[in-house]
C-alpha cells in the first residue's frame, strides 16, 4: 500500500511540474505565402496573410480564468501602432502591443469549437522568410512558427528556363528569360532595360518579347550584344510576368562553353548577372534514361527492360563508323538469352553482341553508321539486366565513344530483397544441442521470396560447427511457408507461395553444436537459396550465392589444457631437451628439425608439446587439410600450402606455410608460438631454436 502510495505521489508530483503548453488544444495554419519586397506594408497594401487559430474541442477558457492568453512574435517584420491592431484584431478580446516584433493577445472560448482569424498586418523589415511565431505562454494555445511571406530584393526577380544547346551560325534559340513582379503592381512605371550577352554572340531581330501585360514587343533596339527594351506595367490584378525569348548569332569569336547573360535594370525592373540561356557547342550528345526510374531487387532475373536514349543536340555530333562503348558495373549483367537492342531514330530493332551468362557482358559495344538523315539522330537502348545477389544501390550506366563526351547515367535502383535481424549470442564450444539466437528475415518488397524456391541460411563448412534443430514461422504478412529440414550445416525452408504483401519469417528454437576446434569471436550466417538467388551463375566469376551476411553469434568459451615448459630443438637433430619444473628430459622426435624458406620447421606434435599444448587440443581436419591448436584464450588454425595462420578467426600473414614431410605435418615454429604468447630464441653459433612459454 504505501509503495502505491508513494507512486502516486510521484505522478501527482511530476504533473504539477508539466507547464500547461503539453496539453495544447489547438491547430493553427495560415492561409498564404505571397512574395513580396523587402519593405512591403501588408497594412498599407491591404492584401495580408492570415493567421488562423482553430480550438480543439471548445477547449479554450471562456474568461472565468482570464482566458487564453498567448503572444505573437515577428521575424523580418514588426507589427503597426496599437490603434491599427485594435482595428484589425476583431477576434481578440485584447490586443497589447509589447514592441515591435512582439504582441500579446487574449481570447475567450465561446461554448463552441471556434476558429480565430489574425490579419498578419505587418511591415517587412528584411529580405528572407518573414515569419510569426506563436508563443503559448501558459495557454493552451499550441505553439509554432509560419512562415508568411518571402521578402526580395527588389521588385522583380528574373528567371531562366532549361538551357538550350546552340551551335555556330544564325537563328539559334536559347531559354527564355522570365521577369516575375515580387508582388501585385510592383511594376507601375516604364522600365528601359538591357540584355547583355558575351562577346562573339549577337542578338537578332527573331528574339521574341513580351510585355508585364502579355503583349508582344517590337519596338526593341539591338546593338550586337545588346539588347535594349522598354517594358510597360499592365493591370495589376495577379502577378505579372515580361518574357524575352533569345534568339542569337554565334559568330566566329564566340567561345565554347556557357553563354550567361546579364540584366541591367531600369525603373522597377531589378538587374541580375550570369543567366544561363544557352551552351555553345561544336558537337553534343546526350544520354538519359528513357523510361520511369525503376527498383529491381537483386539477385532474380527480372521480366522488366530499361530503357536509355542517346540523343544527339546537334545533329552530326556523332562520329560515323566509331564505336559507342557501354559499361555498366560487373555485378549488372544482360540476362541469359535476351539481347541488348537498339533501334535508330525510332526504325527496326538491331542487336549488339554480348555473349552469355559465362561471359561478362557488363561492357559491350557498337559501331554507329549514320543514317544519312536531315537533322539530329537518336538512339534507343533496351537492357535487359540482372543483377548480383549481394549487391545494392544506385545502377550507373557508363557512355563513351564516337563524339560521344563520356557521361554517367543513374539508370536504375538496386534493392537487397530482404534484411535479416538478430539479436548476437554467445555460443560455446563442445556443446551439443545448445541454443542460438533467433532470426527475423524481413522482405523489403511484396513477391522478394521466390514461389517454389527454398530460402536457405548457412554457415561455413570449415567451422566446425552444424544446426541441430529450428522452426519456422511467417509472423507478419501472407506469404505461406512449406517444408524445412536441417542439412548440417544450414537450414531450409520452402517458398510455398509468395506474398502480395511484404512478410516476415521467424527462425527460432534454433540447437547447434559446436566442436572444440572452433575458434573464438564472433561468426556469420549467409542468406541465399533458389527463393532468393536466380544467377548465381552469372558473369565470368560467378554471381555471389547468398544476398547476405550477418553476425549470428559469438563464441566465447576459452580452450585449456596449457602447461609451462622450455625446449630447445637443434636443426638436424631429430632429439631435443624439455625443461620442465627445473628438470630436463630428452626426447626423441620422428623427423628432425629443419630449416626452409629461412624458417625453422617441426613436427606438429612437438610444436604443440614445446608450447605446452596437450594433444587434446590439437584437431586435424583431413578433408579440409588444416590443423587446429587451442591454447587459453588463443586458437591459431593452418591450412597446408597456405602462408596464412588465422589466429582467433584474424588472419596473419605468414613468409611460409605448412606443409607435409615424409608423411608427417610441419609447421613454421616460430609463427605458431607467436600466435599462440610463447617467447622463440634463436642461437645461430649452435643452430638452436628455444620456445619458452
Amino acid at each position: 500500500m504505501k509503495r502505491k502510495l508513494s507512486l502516486l505521489l510521484a505522478i501527482v508530483m511530476i504533473l504539477s511540474l508539466v507547464p500547461m503548453s503539453a496539453f495544447a488544444a489547438s491547430k493553427t495554419r495560415v492561409d498564404k505565402v505571397p512574395s513580396v519586397a523587402a519593405d512591403h506594408d501588408f497594412l498599407a497594401a491591404g492584401n495580408e496573410p492570415t493567421l488562423y487559430i482553430t480550438e480543439d474541442k471548445d477547449a479554450f477558457d471562456d474568461g472565468t480564468n482570464g482566458g487564453e492568453i498567448f503572444r505573437l512574435v515577428l521575424t523580418n517584420a514588426k507589427w503597426p501602432a496599437q490603434a491599427d491592431l485594435n482595428a484589425e484584431f476583431t477576434d481578440a478580446q485584447l490586443v497589447t502591443r509589447l514592441s515591435d516584433s512582439t504582441v500579446e493577445v487574449v481570447v475567450y472560448g465561446t461554448g463552441a469549437t471556434d476558429e480565430y482569424a489574425f490579419p498578419l498586418v505587418a511591415e517587412v523589415t528584411d529580405e528572407g522568410e518573414v515569419k510569426v511565431t506563436v508563443d503559448n505562454r501558459d495557454s493552451i494555445v499550441s505553439s509554432g512558427t509560419y512562415t508568411f511571406a518571402v521578402a526580395g530584393k527588389g521588385k522583380t526577380v528574373a528567371t531562366v528556363d532549361k538551357s538550350k544547346t546552340i551551335q555556330y551560325g544564325s537563328g539559334e534559340t536559347g531559354a527564355r528569360i522570365l521577369i516575375d513582379e515580387v508582388t501585385v503592381g510592383a511594376v507601375d512605371e516604364s522600365s528601359k532595360v538591357e540584355f547583355v550577352l558575351p562577346d562573339g554572340f549577337e542578338w537578332t531581330t527573331g528574339t521574341v518579347v513580351k510585355d508585364f501585360n502579355g503583349a508582344t514587343i517590337s519596338t526593341y533596339t539591338i546593338d550586337k550584344e545588346e539588347l535594349t527594351v522598354t517594358f510597360n506595367p499592365g493591370a495589376a490584378g495577379v502577378r505579372r510576368t515580361a518574357f524575352v525569348t533569345p534568339v542569337i548569332k554565334v559568330t566566329k569569336d564566340a567561345d565554347l562553353g556557357d553563354v550567361l547573360v546579364d540584366i541591367h535594370g531600369g525603373g522597377d525592373v531589378a538587374g541580375a548577372k550570369d543567366l544561363l540561356v544557352a551552351k555553345y557547342k561544336d558537337y553534343a550528345v546526350t544520354v538519359e534514361l528513357d523510361s520511369d526510374l525503376e527498383k529491381f531487387n537483386a539477385g532474380v532475373v527480372a521480366n522488366d527492360e530499361i530503357e536509355v536514349l542517346i540523343e544527339e543536340s546537334i545533329a552530326n555530333s556523332l562520329i560515323d563508323g566509331r564505336m559507342i562503348e557501354f559499361e555498366l558495373p560487373e555485378w549488372a549483367q544482360i540476362q541469359d538469352g535476351k539481347n541488348v537492342t537498339y533501334s535508330i531514330n525510332g526504325g527496326v530493332e538491331a542487336t549488339i553482341e554480348t555473349g552469355d551468362e559465362t561471359e561478362n557482358t557488363s561492357e559491350f559495344e557498337f559501331k554507329w553508321v549514320d543514317p544519312g538523315t536531315s537533322g539530329a539522330d537518336d538512339i534507343l537502348i533496351t537492357l535487359p539486366l540482372t543483377f548480383e545477389a549481394d549487391q545494392a544501390g544506385d545502377l550507373v550506366l557508363t557512355v563513351k565513344g564516337a563524339g560521344i563526351e563520356e557521361q554517367e547515367v543513374k539508370i536504375a535502383e538496386v534493392i537487397a530483397p530482404i534484411t535479416a535481424e538478430v539479436k548476437v549470442a554467445d555460443v560455446k564450444i563442445g556443446i551439443q544441442d545448445q541454443d542460438a539466437p533467433e532470426i527475423i528475415i524481413t522482405e523489403n518488397v511484396e513477391g522478394a521470396l521466390i514461389e517454389g524456391g527454398d530460402l536457405v541460411l548457412s554457415l561455413s563448412s570449415t567451422l566446425g560447427m552444424t544446426f541441430e534443430d529450428a522452426d519456422f514461422e511467417v509472423i507478419s504478412g501472407d506469404l505461406k511457408l512449406g517444408d524445412s529440414k536441417v542439412n548440417d550445416h544450414s537450414l531450409v525452408v520452402e517458398i510455398d507461395r509468395d506474398s502480395h504483401e511484404a512478410s516476415k519469417i521467424r527462425v527460432y528454437n534454433i540447437k547447434m553444436t559446436l566442436d572444440r576446434t572452433v575458434p573464438e569471436g564472433p561468426f556469420d550466417l549467409s542468406v541465399g537459396g533458389s527463393a532468393l538467388v536466380e544467377n548465381a551463375d552469372y558473369n565470368d566469376e560467378e554471381f555471389a550465392n547468398n544476398v547476405a551476411k550477418f553476425k549470428f553469434a559469438n563464441v566465447v568459451t576459452k580452450a585449456g589444457g596449457t602447461v609451462a615448459t622450455t625446449s630447445k630443438f637443434v636443426i638436424g637433430s631429430t632429439t631435443y631437451k624439455v625443461l620442465v619444473g627445473g628438470v630436463e628430459v630428452e626426447k626423441t622426435m620422428d623427423v628432425a628439425a629443419f630449416i626452409q624458406d629461412g624458417r625453422t620447421f617441426l613436427p606438429i606434435r612437438f610444436v604443440a608439446e614445446a608450447l605446452g599444448v596437450s594433444t587434446d587440443n590439437i584437431v586435424w581436419n583431413n578433408e579440409a587439410r588444416t590443423v587446429t591448436i587451442m591454447k587459453g584464450d588463443r586458437v591459431a588454425q593452418m591450412v597446408i600450402g597456405s602462408n596464412v595462420l588465422t589466429v582467433n578467426g584474424v588472419a596473419v600473414p605468414m613468409d611460409t606455410a605448412a606443409m607435409i614431410k615424409d608423411g608427417r605435418t610441419v609447421l613454421p615454429v616460430r609463427y605458431v608460438a607467436q600466435a599462440l604468447g610463447a617467447e622463440i630464441l634463436w642461437d645461430a653459433a649452435t643452430q638452436t631454436v628455444t620456445v619458452n612459454q
